[in-house]
């Protein structure tokens, strides 16, 4: 993922994590790596923000599986929560794999 790519990913789940708590002004930026080194690098508008302030976020990467991750803005983590070919158990079975998620 490009610089500017992980800039703006990061920036928007800020974003998204200020309006879901409420606040009456929040302009924060920063920056957050994703654990593990994976190699994803687009994102088709695969981010949510719960009510509880949580960011969930799909990445992608052509001729791979999907990634989905959470991050909690209270405790600053990001965490790995499934390989979407691995959860839908299409790993090494010759077919293609939950390359993308979307919104």
């Amino acid at each position: 993922m490009g610089t500017f790519a992980k800039f703006l990913l990061v920036s928007l789940l800020l974003t998204q994590a200020c309006l879901a708590s409420n606040a009456e002004k929040c302009v924060y930026i920063d920056s957050r790596k994703f654990p593990d080194n994976r190699r994803e690098d687009e994102m088709y508008s695969a981010l949510y923000a719960a009510a509880d302030g949580t960011v969930y976020v799909g990445l992608c990467t052509y001729a791979g599986s999907a990634q989905f991750y959470s991050y909690d803005p209270r405790n600053d983590r990001i965490r790995h929560l499934a390989d979407m070919a691995d959860f839908l158990h299409q790993t090494g079975k010759g077919i293609r794999t939950a390359g993308k998620i979307h919104t």
